[in-house]
């Protein structure tokens, strides 16, 4: 059993994703999240950084607040894009970019695991 416990979450549904989060940080627990990846084309600007230095990122705006309103730390760890959403009308999500996300989610935790 490896000394390091780590939760990946990787949820559409917001409110599923945000009491993860919220939990992770009340219980202590290491915890890594993808933020949003619609409407982004770039894989070379996805990167694991903490939740207080992402731009560009409406979902990570909403957890920042969400997290703001509980008083709680925005020192979580999370996978972001630094690059501008595109211009369009209906939400949709480029599946390299998704892909990529989810491959430094595994990445992030393996290497934790091993240290």
């Amino acid at each position: 059993e490896p000394s390091v416990f780590l939760k990946i979450i990787e949820s559409d549904n917001i409110n599923i994703k945000f009491a993860l989060i919220e939990n992770s940080l009340h219980y202590e627990y290491k915890l890594i999240s993808s933020m949003g990846t619609a409407k982004k084309f770039d894989t070379s600007l996805l990167k694991v950084t903490t939740l207080e230095k992402t731009t560009y990122d409406p979902l990570a705006k909403k957890a920042r607040k969400y997290l703001r309103d509980l008083n709680l730390s925005h020192k979580l760890t999370v996978i972001s894009s630094t690059e501008q959403p595109v211009d369009c009308e209906k939400l949709g999500s480029y599946m390299p970019v998704t892909s990529y996300a989810g491959i430094l989610l595994a990445d992030y935790v393996l290497k934790q695991i091993i240290k």
